[in-house]
């Protein structure tokens, strides 16, 4: 998408600079003329079904903790635009420019609000449908709040209907689907429903205390375009994750991360997650460290200088 220079709704916003491409759009760094801050601008070419959902489910969503602020939205100049509040660099983005490794105290004290922001969309109705790094920020430079925000809902659907839940089945997954971090069952087109979420959570965990070396599939991913029927291939990727067994998943971290995998692979389609024994696992993990707790430290974020507090001590870290 070539964006020179478009401003938006009264040229109060407008467009700057490019920060990166998504399944259904680009996404911009602009400004906001109005509040004289920089804000972040995602467009589609119009008409654009992603982004009207999108706009629906932050609509249905808005004011919650770990949830971006959607300042405004409308179609102009061809394009479906959304405009939201500036967050920090997403987890993938900063390990990926940093190349650094979480210890495993930090991935269970992140995990943990993690599992809050999820457990908060679920209880609303919605999966999320692509829960990856990439889409997860860690502070607002508005509110400045230190908290783990849940990005991206182009993919977000309804598990839930006047409170019945949706009948367990196939769908085509080419649109709904990260492949490295997609589940066993969607992989193997099912449904996606509230365990593949998390499923793909612990795999976003297993990503961030294996960097920089990724997850173990990831070399496998890139051939996945060689295969002549895309079902075949992402039928071959989902043997190779079920082969995988948690505990070799994560062998040499704490025990705690596979007991959190072993339990969402065995979730039934319609089975309501229990988060706060997803959630109890990461304290234990802390507990294990030392670490009484529970607060998110982010030190010159630019610089990937992160810490878990303890009463205002630093622990946990990065390992670079």
């Amino acid at each position: 998408m070539q964006v020179i220079w478009l401003a938006f709704n009264q040229s109060r916003f407008v467009v700057h600079r490019r920060l990166g491409a998504g399944a259904h759009g680009d996404v911009f760094v602009g400004f906001d003329a109005y509040q004289k801050r920089e804000v972040v601008i995602k467009l589609a070419v119009a008409p654009s079904p992603p982004a009207e959902n999108e706009v629906r489910v932050y609509n249905m969503l808005s004011s919650a903790d770990g949830i971006a602020e959607l300042i405004w939205s409308g179609i102009e100049h061809g394009y479906h635009a959304l405009v939201l509040e500036y967050l920090s660099p997403d987890l993938a983005t900063v390990r990926d420019i940093c190349n650094m490794t979480m210890e495993p105290a930090l991935v269970a004290c992140v995990g943990y609000y993690m599992l809050e922001r999820l457990e908060f969309v679920h209880s609303r109705g919605f999966i999320h449908g692509d829960v990856k790094p990439s889409n997860f920020a860690g502070v607002s430079y508005v509110s400045r709040q230190q908290i783990i925000y849940l990005l991206d809902f182009g993919l977000a659907d309804r598990y839930m209907h006047d409170g019945v839940h949706i009948e367990e089945g196939l769908e085509p997954i080419s649109t709904r689907c990260t492949p490295s971090f997609a589940s066993i069952n969607v992989l193997r087109t099912f449904k996606h429903s509230r365990r593949d979420d998390l499923e793909s959570l612990i795999y976003t965990f297993l990503y961030l205390l294996r960097s920089p070396e990724g997850l173990p599939w990831d070399e496998l991913v890139v051939i996945l375009p060689l295969f002549d029927d895309v079902w075949e291939g992402y039928a071959w990727l989902a043997d190779i994750k079920a082969s995988s067994t948690p505990h070799y998943l994560f062998q040499g971290f704490p025990e705690e991360f596979a007991h959190m995998l072993e339990y969402v692979r065995n979730l039934h389609f319609d089975e309501t997650p229990d988060y706060q024994r997803l959630k109890d696992l990461c304290l234990s993990i802390l507990e294990k460290a030392d670490i009484q707790k529970l607060e998110l430290k982010f030190e010159k974020w630019q610089g990937a200088e992160l810490s878990v507090g303890v009463a205002g001590n630093k622990m946990g870290g990065i390992a670079h």
